[in-house]
């Protein structure tokens, strides 16, 4: 739900650019033939010149950097009001943060199930009491730890198929995804 989610905002994102670009109208046709639906495009294009400019903004590792900044499977991304960006891997079962000019700062939690460690990782979110919370389907709980990387405490919790968020205040709120529930 949530990648739908990310998929869909970004498209609006796309429409947007495309619509903000010129005026121009579509001069392709849409009919109905024995059921079928066909689109016929014109050969022209319907903008001339470019309609979308991606910028390059950071880049966290390189090639010839160490493997330090090697990811497996990346599961989340969140970044703090400082601009710090912390790379959750759920297949590496660590979270990795970076500074605002991607470097990294440290990285933290390791495959297990005692303090700090995690079976699954699968998702994380900042609270605003300054920790970062960490969801672990494998061992459903869910695990904290300071900006610094340093474990706090787990919440034990029966949430498969629940994503678990924070509010505002700090407040846990599992929100369900299975199928059927209300």
């Amino acid at each position: 739900m949530k990648k739908i989610r990310i998929y869909l905002a970004l498209f609006m994102l796309f429409l947007a650019a495309l619509c903000g670009h010129e005026d121009s109208q579509w001069k392709g046709s849409i009919k109905t033939e024995d059921g079928v639906t066909i689109v016929e495009n014109p050969i022209e294009p319907m903008y001339s010149g470019e309609v979308l400019e991606l910028e390059e903004d950071l880049i966290i590792g390189r090639s010839e950097d160490k493997e330090d900044y090697l990811f497996q499977t990346i599961s989340d991304v969140k970044a703090d009001d400082t601009g710090n960006i912390y790379v959750l891997d759920s297949k590496a079962s660590k979270v990795m943060k970076f500074d605002p000019r991607g470097n990294l700062i440290v990285e933290f939690g390791r495959k297990g199930q005692g303090p700090g460690e995690f079976n699954f990782a699968f998702g994380m979110q900042l609270s605003p009491k300054g920790e970062l919370m960490v969801s672990d389907t494998g061992t459903r709980c869910l695990v904290f730890f300071n900006l610094q990387g340093e474990p706090l405490r787990h919440l034990t919790a029966m949430f498969r198929d629940m994503n678990p968020h924070l509010d505002s205040e700090g407040n846990i709120i599992f929100q369900s995804d299975a199928p059927g529930d209300p």
